[in-house]
């Protein structure tokens, strides 16, 4: 599926970019499978191209007396071409405030390649407001941003939200650990 991001949400798109084969295969237990994966068209030169790869189980035909439930696996695997030339991330930070007080943090990717966040910390410049963390494990592809939506859920204090004036960023992201300050706008 072509993998694309609108208005920070993921949008998954049918394409024939990809050539995958095996297109079936039976996956004994302890086993192994090797799938190829090929690019149909010339790589972009300047932007990497982003895809996702679906992996769905075909369980076998249930016996006639079976009564028990059925779960089928299903894999979204991401799948990243690299452009012609060399490309990085370039994570721009920025953060408001929304109708309920809690800060919205937004990350830019302005280069040609996908970053992947995988936490958020941001603390108050002064002590006066609670630490605001989240878990996060997201991508951000090229040209793409993504928000998170950033609470007070430890109860630091009594308000449920922060309310700084300027907060530290850290964010923890596949590439190390990146610092910025930020002043949420109202």
């Amino acid at each position: 599926l072509n993998w694309a991001q609108e208005d920070g949400q993921d949008k998954l798109d049918p394409t024939t970019d990809l050539l995958v084969s095996p297109t079936v295969f039976t996956l004994p237990p302890r086993g192994t499978q090797l799938v190829r994966v090929a690019l149909r068209s010339s790589p972009d030169p300047t932007r990497e191209l982003s895809y996702r790869l679906i992996l769905q189980e075909v369980p076998p035909e249930a016996s006639p007396d079976f009564t028990g439930l059925r779960v089928a696996l299903r894999l979204s695997i991401p799948a990243f071409v690299a452009p012609t030339t060399p490309a990085k991330q370039d994570l721009a930070w920025s953060a408001t405030y929304d109708t309920t007080g809690a800060i919205v943090v937004r990350a830019d990717n302005n280069g040609g390649a996908h970053a992947r966040v995988l936490g958020l910390t941001l603390t108050p410049e002064t002590s006066s407001g609670p630490v605001l963390q989240d878990t996060v494990a997201t991508y951000v592809l090229p040209g793409q941003f993504r928000t998170w939506t950033l609470q007070n859920n430890n109860k630091t204090r009594d308000d449920s939200t922060a309310s700084a004036a300027r907060y530290r960023l850290k964010a923890n992201t596949e590439q190390g650990e990146v610092v910025a300050e930020l002043t949420p706008a109202r």
